[in-house]
């Protein structure tokens, strides 16, 4: 990838197609260094939709597959031709089980409530752009002579990685040398590794702090559910009295402590749901509502732990009440 002005990215990219070094030029916006969210109308239907302007063989140079259609010739990307190619998740959320190729989007580029009709002419799968966590919910490729407000020039490297580097400064400084002290190439590596990197760190102090609630929330049920069930010492020395068996009175103390803790787990199962829900409806994504409510594994998890801390809680305590004498624990206060 290398900065460069739009008039410059095009003489640019016309000297560069014929560097053996280079496997495939072109020009647009690429991953993690910009982006252009623009509203989108299909139908009666209008939501913001990441648009990328480029020119013909973005999608080849970045490695994007084009799954069904094709995409705008050079020809159209210079006459900035009404066409457009939809990532996969576009075109399943605007068209459900329709062909999306030959459909109209329309895109107010201006923000002035004005909206221009494309045809859509291709699906590409989908791509990382905003962020390396999730491919983009909504994106479409735009042809466009020049990129608006990008002079974005992509490059693919073939073969020796320095070599081609070297060629195309070569290239750069035979067409104008005043280009060269400006000249900033970046490796698209450069910012997937920054962004992986960041991602590992937020991944690590998430998991630290999420191990260290459950942790507390543990030792909290814990001290609570123990205090509880070490107050009923007496009454356990009267059902031991009156011929209760040690195991019927464990059941008993157990059943009564877990009921507040099934209370709590359902309020907040709940209230999980709930909020899943109402994302869901906020920010579509490709993940069902019910497997976004109900299939999360840590949800899960964190609710055996919870259970097992209250009947460890409420085992250990009524155990201990049970090995004393009746006569003692009757004259507990």
């Amino acid at each position: 990838m290398m900065n460069a002005r739009p008039d410059q990215a095009l003489a640019l990219r016309e000297r560069l197609e014929n560097l053996p070094e280079l496997a495939g030029t072109a020009i647009g916006r690429v991953p993690f260094n910009g982006t252009q969210t623009v509203p989108a109308k299909i139908g009666k239907l209008q939501i913001p939709t990441l648009i990328t302007p480029s020119s013909d063989g973005f999608l080849e140079t970045l490695g994007i597959p084009l799954l069904r259609g094709r995409s705008y010739t050079r020809e159209e990307a210079k006459r900035n031709t009404r066409t457009a190619v939809v990532s996969e998740s576009t075109a399943r959320q605007f068209w459900p089980g329709q062909d999306p190729l030959g459909k109209i989007i329309s895109f107010d580029l201006d923000f002035h409530n004005q909206f221009t009709d494309f045809e859509v002419i291709g699906v590409a799968k989908d791509a990382r752009f905003v962020s390396i966590s999730e491919v983009d919910p909504l994106h479409v490729y735009l042809p466009a002579a020049e990129v608006p407000n990008s002079g974005k020039l992509a490059f693919r490297v073939r073969g020796d990685r320095n070599a081609a580097l070297a060629a195309v400064r070569s290239a750069v400084g035979s067409m104008d040398s005043s280009l060269l002290p400006s000249l900033d190439m970046v490796s698209l590596d450069s910012f997937v590794s920054a962004e992986r990197s960041l991602y590992r760190v937020l991944l690590s102090v998430s998991g630290i702090l999420a191990v260290l609630a459950v942790i507390l929330a543990g030792v909290g049920v814990y001290g609570v559910m123990a205090f509880l069930v070490s107050q009923q010492t007496r009454e356990i020395g009267i059902r031991v009295a009156l011929g209760a068996t040690a195991r019927s009175v464990l059941k008993t103390i157990v059943a009564r402590g877990l009921r507040p803790v099934f209370i709590g787990m359902a309020v907040g199962f709940a209230l999980g749901a709930a909020a899943n829900v109402i994302e869901q409806a906020t920010e579509p994504s490709r993940v069902s509502l019910l497997l976004a409510v109900f299939g999360d594994v840590a949800i899960y998890a964190c609710l055996a732990f919870m259970l097992a801390i209250a009947v460890l809680a409420s085992v250990i305590p009524a155990r201990r009440a049970l090995r004393v004498d009746p006569a003692v624990a009757l004259r507990h206060e």
